[in-house]
């Protein structure tokens, strides 16, 4: 708002201008409707996640108050063909492998909650994060909706203790759970393959990047 005066700016919020409703989420990618000035728009990004619905209705908003006749179709073919490496990215089928570089505790729950919503839960989890993040509150967030989890080293870039996460994630799992150290990313990742549930493979954008080298499709 200090900004926005200063330069003599207007200032717009996305939720007194826009609404959207009817998000559906599927490996494909997420449908929703998006309704700006009593004008709703069908909408589909290849980009799965609720969060994403939402990000893609304020870049939807941003163009139009920017390109007052911007057409419907250019705004549904410029979503239609976005993607975003490592943001909830299906890198293998059969079983299904999911990347993601969410490495917060916010976009760690806006990972999980469409995993879930998409694949259920009780499958497998490949984790792996940097020295400087929070593992004990990720691993509260994680670890209730996995049968099967995997700590694994991120990278080699920064400096990880997959040791000490894999003794965090232990003191939050029950006696129904399986828990791996794997340092070695690689082997992590074909272990979990092997458990053939659908896979989340989460903590770290180096770890996204280092699986995206060493999986099979």
């Amino acid at each position: 708002q200090k900004t926005a005066s200063r330069l003599s700016s207007p200032l717009y919020y996305f939720t007194d201008q826009a609404h959207i409703s009817n998000i559906r989420l599927s490996p494909k990618g997420t449908d929703f409707t998006l309704t700006m000035h009593d004008h709703s728009r069908a909408l589909h990004i290849a980009l799965p996640g609720i969060v994403q619905a939402y990000n893609a209705g304020l870049a939807v908003l941003a163009a139009t108050l920017a390109y007052p006749g911007i057409s419907d179709k250019a705004i549904s073919t410029g979503l239609a063909d976005f993607t975003l490496p490592a943001r909830f990215e299906r890198i293998r089928e059969k079983p299904a492998v999911i990347v993601d570089g969410a490495h917060t505790p916010q976009s760690v729950r806006h990972c999980l909650e469409t995993f879930t919503a998409i694949y259920g839960i009780g499958h497998t989890l490949v984790f792996g994060c940097v020295a400087d993040k929070d593992s004990p509150g990720l691993a509260r967030i994680l670890s209730p909706y996995f049968s099967h989890i995997i700590i694994t080293r991120p990278t080699t870039f920064k400096a990880s203790y997959p040791k000490n996460v894999y003794e965090v994630f232990k003191n939050e799992l029950s006696s129904l759970q399986e828990l791996f150290l794997i340092e070695e990313s690689g082997e992590a990742l074909q272990k979990a393959v092997e458990l053939s549930h659908p896979v989340l493979a989460t903590g770290s954008f180096y770890l996204a990047s280092e699986l995206k080298k060493n999986v099979q499709p």
